[in-house]
């Protein structure tokens, strides 16, 4: 499972923080990943995503 996080900035308030907005499954997580940025990383495994 992953947590999805969004951050908050509002420095007139003061606000720095991120909130969790909901929870994928590993597969999910994977799948919009590759929507969100190309992955440049060791833990983002192509075969890990599902095909459509």
């Amino acid at each position: 499972m992953a947590l999805v996080c969004n951050h908050v900035y509002k420095p007139e308030e003061g606000v720095n923080n991120y909130e969790g907005r909901t929870i994928f499954t590993l597969q999910m997580a994977y799948n919009n990943a590759r929507l969100i940025t190309r992955p440049d990383s060791d833990w983002l495994m192509a075969d890990m995503a599902i095909n459509k």
